[in-house]
């Protein structure tokens, strides 16, 4: 099994890379994503549950994130749980099995060593801020079901902020840190190297990433 880790900011196209990978690779794939990791917050109601700053490392159930991406290594199935945006809860879980391919994406992928040492290789994506800024805001309100005037004040204050207090400083984690054309190329030349060469392990991957891009 090879163990990617996709961070970097909001809107920076993590879940964008992910997909095409799978997309390419849908027999070896699985797309370990750390939004289903939100904390259920079932102490608060529905009003309390949207006041809280998902933006924040906190905000994160990481020992069930580690526990789960531990057992995957080890070719267990695990519950990964679904997580809804509109309750701001876990609303179930699903039945996922180990692939070749574990792509552990979200905003805080590259923040706790403990779950950087389970990866292989680490890329941070760092498209320009502005981009970032309106993929995030259009994304909370076709997919959140958040208004225009939330979105907005939300990513003013707390995403912007949260990002350069905990999400920027992960970048100097990163093995690769990718702009969004770098980042094309890593999906096509990535998903070229494990399509044809199955016995492609981590080491080999990480040195063809560091040339093609």
């Amino acid at each position: 099994m090879i163990v990617v880790g996709v961070g970097g900011g909001s809107g920076s196209g993590k879940t964008y890379m992910c997909s095409r990978i799978e997309e390419k690779l849908p027999e070896k794939t699985l797309i370990f994503s750390m939004d289903r990791y939100y904390r259920p917050f079932k102490d608060k109601d529905e009003f309390e549950r949207k006041q809280v700053n998902f933006d924040l490392p906190k905000a994160l159930d990481w020992e069930l994130m580690k526990e789960h991406l531990g057992k995957l290594q080890e070719q267990e199935k695990v519950m990964m749980p679904e997580y809804s945006f509109e309750k701001n809860t876990r609303v179930g879980h699903t039945e996922v099995e180990p692939q070749e391919i574990v792509l552990v994406e979200g905003i805080h992928a590259l923040h706790d060593e403990e779950l950087n040492q389970l990866m292989d290789l680490k890329v941070f994506l760092d498209p320009d801020p502005d981009v970032r800024a309106v993929r995030r805001m259009k994304r909370d309100i076709a997919e959140r079901n958040r208004n225009p005037e939330f979105a907005a004040r939300q990513y003013l204050e707390k995403t912007k902020q949260a990002h350069h207090e905990h999400v920027e400083p992960t970048k100097q984690r990163a093995d690769l840190v990718l702009d969004t054309d770098q980042a094309n190329r890593f999906i096509e030349a990535v998903t070229q190297k494990l399509r044809e060469d199955e016995a492609s392990d981590a080491e080999d991957l990480h040195r063809f990433a560091k040339e093609k891009v």
